[in-house]
């Protein structure tokens, strides 16, 4: 087991080199302020169904669930969950902070440094209005790649959320 985990540990040092190499090289391309935001709807509020639910089952999925491409979560596991103040890899962009709010149910990844589109985060945050929960998401970034990450960043996002809204109704439904 050791061996597949060092081999995922250095998958990335291609991609890692890239970005290094980008990075010292100071190359600007579309670096500018960029945001994107959507409201995805989780379903309407009942025991268990609602937004601290929602919260609770992100938190306890592996880390691909909230960090697109995500490999290593926990404190660097193989497919472990999110943790609070904790370091995960988004797929070839690079690493990501992961935190957590219990109290005002958001999830955040901001990117490190040597993240391809520093400076940059993502706000995931569960709540309630009128009987129905809701996910609302907030990208904002101030770096390269603004327009390609207004396009493909809220797609990406949009598309992950879906699929861990479709998830949780299906583990709810099952359980009742």
């Amino acid at each position: 087991m050791n061996k597949y985990y060092a081999l995922l540990q250095n998958i990335n040092f291609i991609p890692r080199s890239i970005r290094s190499i980008w990075a010292s090289a100071g190359i600007r391309i579309n670096d500018r302020f960029h945001t994107y935001e959507f409201t995805e709807e989780i379903g309407r509020v009942t025991t268990g169904f609602n937004a601290l639910g929602m919260y609770t089952y992100l938190m306890n999925c592996p880390i691909g669930l909230t960090v697109p491409g995500a490999v290593l979560g926990g404190r660097g596991s193989i497919f472990g969950r999110r943790i609070n103040d904790g370091r995960a890899n988004a797929a070839i962009l690079g690493p990501v902070h992961t935190t957590n709010n219990d109290r005002t149910l958001e999830i955040i990844n901001t990117t490190f440094r040597e993240h391809l589109l520093h400076s940059g985060s993502v706000t995931m945050r569960m709540y309630e209005r009128d009987g129905f929960a809701y996910i609302h998401l907030l990208g904002i970034g101030n770096g390269n790649f603004a327009r390609m990450n207004e396009i493909f960043g809220k797609l990406l996002f949009r598309w992950m959320l879906r699929r861990n809204i479709r998830e949780f109704r299906r583990v709810q439904e099952a359980e009742e």
